[in-house]
């Protein structure tokens, strides 16, 4: 029916010309275009198809998602497969183009006294796929709304099907109409005006209450006040008294005696008088005491603790021994150079050939001799203690006394300098304790001042409230009791103005996009499950709540007016097997087939797939995507199967466009159901062509 060439479309040298269809998708006349000039070779200009539908041809008035149902090629679009303005155009991955959504759904201003499911009754039904979609969104009250998702259809080769990762609550503009909190002061004026006395005593009641809960309340709060006053004094007074710094220190004329007594202990080793404190700590000696050393015979070993380890310490004792300081290199058993080392400072190992690293108490030394060949020496020299000779010990006790005098200072100048901290800090915080007990002492000065006219007051609201107590209790249930009963009747009467109807019913007034559904249903050949539209209201009605209706009930009015439409449902499937082209190599190849019908917005698709499904894994590049067909046509039939043939100008998804086109014969064998089943594909495949060259 729509078998439409570029030759045929444009066959006269001046015109080019647009093709109408209507709302069923017949051809209706040939408009003349006088705008384009086309005199020039078109099969050189013609370019990517521009397919435009009026949405008014099926279920959905595709108006509501995008105001331009056009497709002008693929060119840089993110989808190939749908209208530029699609709401999944541009949503998660490339697959997740399909769109659903919910219902229309009142979300009323007044919680309806029961917990709101947070639901949308959105949910794919079989397969692999989530068990419901929109699942604990948040919920705005006082708007009419629907949840949409964007999902891959299944088309994943897992077969598991994704959506985008954020649902979404899209909120559809109303006409004039009334909420809840409007009808509610609607209602409760109109009992106003029928009751005048009980709303009189209710009020008179409300404001006997309110006096007297203000006088307590204000007594109760003078009260608060004078106690906290009096807590915050107390304890402020307690920290004057006892936050005073107690640590012990030492004076100034006690430190400057100690400093006396360091220049007297510590003059032999430079300490003056003029020095301040800081350079006295800095003369401070290391007190030592000397040691001697001596030289064993060859072979011997020092006893432990006295071998010398350290280089410039043999140094000192080769030298006290008046031994040659023969300062030589050392080579260890592991080929690695030792530290320098005076010749006589060697020490022999436990074995001859044993050798370690400087650093551990024995290890085997060598000297290099006058040929530079390395010899061993066995004549360590050992450390032992110095006996007191008298002149060495008294220096050595007057360095103990000068340090043991410094130290006792410096600590005495530390407690000090911590003591004068405190102090500063206890003088601050001791200013801050005096302000603080002066305001306090004014708060409570002014609470005494109230307190009489507090109690007075309270007395005389009790003395007032007290016999009123009990009737006013009774009053205030008996007209609570009234306004709620005739909030029950009467919000239910303003339904017709309210705007939950103008939801429910909001498909009258145009396509609005409820229950809209891109994508499988379940059962269908795909056999992957597919989405389920179910009546599930986010939240109860108040103004049928108000009138016992149920949730039930309230599915009862939307069902009503509102349906899901499943606008891309599966036509068609088979196994369809393409010819090979005689070629050595070349054989038939035979797939499994589904046709997935299209929209105003959205292109029918020829699915592939490697075996029959559920088990078949999609060919997601090898399908046909049918906007960018031009032509189905029936072709040879023999005994044996009939064949079609689809002229397009895109192979799959992602190859690039053919100026000339592309040809593809698909065949039915006779055990498939041969040419009336070829014919059913050819007249199905026809009817989803939308080709319209345009000139470039």
């Amino acid at each position: 029916m729509y078998s439409i060439t570029a030759a045929l479309l444009l066959s006269s040298p001046c015109v080019a010309n647009r093709i109408q269809r209507d709302a069923g998708g017949s051809l209706l006349d040939v408009e003349v275009d006088t705008s384009v000039d086309t005199s020039v070779d078109v099969r050189t200009l013609v370019a990517e198809p521009l397919q435009t539908k009026d949405g008014s041809g099926g279920a959905v008035d595709w108006h509501f998602m995008t105001p331009t149902l056009s497709w002008a090629g693929r060119g840089d679009q993110a989808s190939y497969d749908v209208v530029g303005n699609h709401a999944c155009q541009s949503t998660g991955r490339y697959d997740e183009s399909y769109y659903a959504t919910s219902l229309c759904y009142w979300h009323p201003e007044i919680h309806a006294g029961r917990e709101r499911t947070g639901r949308y009754g959105l949910q794919w039904r079989g397969g692999y796929g989530p068990t419901e979609f929109c699942g604990g969104i948040q919920v705005q009250s006082g708007v009419c709304a629907r949840c949409s998702v964007c999902h891959d259809n299944s088309r994943d080769r897992d077969a598991q099907v994704d959506s985008s990762a954020r649902d979404s609550l899209e909120i559809i503009p109303l006409p004039d109409c009334m909420k809840e909190v409007a009808i509610e002061a609607d209602c409760n004026h109109q009992f106003e005006a029928e009751n005048p006395e009980l709303v009189a005593h209710e009020s008179q009641c409300y404001a006997a209450q309110r006096d007297y809960n203000e006088a307590v309340t204000n007594f109760h709060a003078v009260n608060g006040t004078i106690t906290s006053s009096e807590a915050s004094i107390s304890q402020l007074m307690h920290n004057l008294a006892h936050g005073h710094p107690q640590g012990a220190h030492c004076g100034a004329s006690t430190i400057q005696d100690m400093r006396q007594t360091v220049v007297s202990s510590c003059r032999s080793f430079g300490v003056r008088d003029h020095h301040d404190n800081a350079q006295m700590m800095n003369l401070m000696p290391s007190c030592q005491m000397p040691g001697s050393f001596v030289k064993l015979a060859d072979g011997a070993l020092c006893e432990p603790g006295t071998e010398i380890m350290d280089p410039q310490e043999c140094t000192r004792a080769v030298t006290a021994l008046g031994l040659p300081v023969n300062v030589i290199e050392g080579v260890n058993g592991l080929g690695d150079i030792s530290p320098v080392w005076p010749s006589g400072c060697s020490m022999q190992t436990r074995a001859p050939n044993e050798y370690m690293r400087p650093g551990v108490n024995e290890y085997m030394r060598f000297n290099r001799g006058p040929s530079g060949r390395a010899r061993r020496n066995y004549s360590p020299v050992c450390r032992v203690a110095m006996p007191d000779n008298g002149s060495t010990d008294a220096t050595h006790r007057r360095c103990e006394r000068c340090t043991g005098q410094m130290a006792t200072l410096q600590t005495a100048m530390q407690e000090s300098q911590s003591a004068q901290v405190e102090l500063e800090g206890w003088q601050t915080r001791m200013g801050e304790h005096q302000q603080n007990i002066g305001n306090h002492m004014g708060i409570l000065a002014q609470s005494y001042q109230d307190l009489p006219g507090r109690r007075a007051r309270k007395a005389q609201m009790e003395e007032m409230w007290f016999p009123l107590q009990q009737g006013c209790q009774q009053v205030t249930e008996m007209a609570t009791e009234r306004r709620s009963a005739n909030l029950m009747a009467c919000a239910p009467r303003f339904y017709d103005q309210s705007c939950e109807k103008a939801c429910v019913e909001i498909q009258r007034t145009g396509d609005h996009g409820c229950g809209v559904v891109e994508g499988s249903q379940y059962g269908d050949a795909f056999q992957r499950g597919g989405i389920e539209v179910s009546c599930s209201p986010p939240a109860h009605s108040w103004i049928m709540s108000t009138a016992g209706f149920s949730e039930a009930e309230q599915c009862e009015r939307i069902n009503a007016e509102q349906s899901s439409r499943m606008t891309t449902p599966a036509q068609m499937s088979d196994f369809l097997t393409i010819p090979g082209n005689g070629g050595w190599f070349s054989s038939d190849e035979r797939s499994f087939y589904v046709l997935e019908s299209g929209n105003d917005v959205r292109s029918a698709t020829l699915r592939k797939f490697d075996a029959a499904l559920p088990d078949g894994t999609e060919q997601t590049n090898a399908g046909v995507i049918l906007w960018d067909a031009e032509e189905v046509s029936a072709t040879q039939t023999n005994g044996e199967r009939a064949c079609f043939e689809i002229k397009h100008r895109y192979d799959g998804r992602t190859t690039s466009w053919e100026r000339r086109g592309t040809t593809t014969t698909y065949c039915i064998t006779r055990a498939d159901g041969g040419s009336s089943r070829r014919d059913a594909w050819v007249s199905t495949l026809q009817r989803s062509l939308v080709w319209r060259p345009r000139v470039a």
